[in-house]
């Protein structure tokens, strides 16, 4: 059985934090809603298994550590949220500014990736921390702020159970200690 999840609202602290730990990090047979091989649903939004997959052995390749699966999961969910909240209000990102991090990412780890070959999923994570950044610098208004976070709240996330659950207002990765958990930003809401 799937569990549903809706964000809670946001302010610039919190994104700031969710995106740090995932910066700090190196930055299935069951499926979500009866599809094989899903990872997460976000606003309608399908995120696969091999997506996910793909996103951890990029991501370690680039970092040099591979992030575990439910806490990849976690930071996509809301990478996802995020950004489309962000589209949805017209903060925009420079495509020039996400080209140029990429850019000295690859330089400073010494890959042998090109920008080119950086998976959606990955660059995503990167669009993500450029949009923390402009939040924080103050280049977006409170009132887009007031938005997005609305949007975040109403959000519709559909996790498949096999990357953590849902317990006091957080997913809890699977197998981890009391109070570890890879996100804090969800609360459940009842499927079907």
């Amino acid at each position: 059985m799937a569990r549903a999840y809706k964000f809670r609202s946001i302010g610039k602290t919190l994104a700031a934090a969710a995106l740090a730990s995932a910066v700090a990090l190196g930055l299935s047979a069951c499926g979500t809603s009866g599809s094989p091989g899903t990872a997460f649903i976000v606003n309608g939004e399908s995120f696969s298994e091999t997506d996910l997959t793909d996103t951890v052995t990029q991501w370690a390749e680039l970092s040099g550590v591979e992030v575990p699966r439910d806490q990849m999961a976690g930071f996509l969910v809301e990478t996802t949220v995020r950004l489309q909240a962000a589209d949805e209000v017209g903060v925009g990102l420079s495509e020039e500014d996400v080209q140029q991090t990429l850019e000295g990412t690859l330089a400073q780890a010494n890959s042998d990736l090109s920008v080119s070959q950086i998976i959606p999923p990955v660059r995503e994570m990167f669009r993500d921390l450029l949009l923390v950044n402009t939040v924080q610098s103050g280049a977006v208004s409170e009132e887009q702020i007031t938005e997005m976070n609305t949007l975040i709240s109403d959000a519709s996330i559909t996790l498949n159970p096999r990357y953590g659950t849902f317990t006091d207002g957080q997913i809890q990765a699977p197998g981890a200690l009391p109070g570890t958990v890879t996100g804090n930003l969800l609360e459940e809401i009842p499927v079907g």
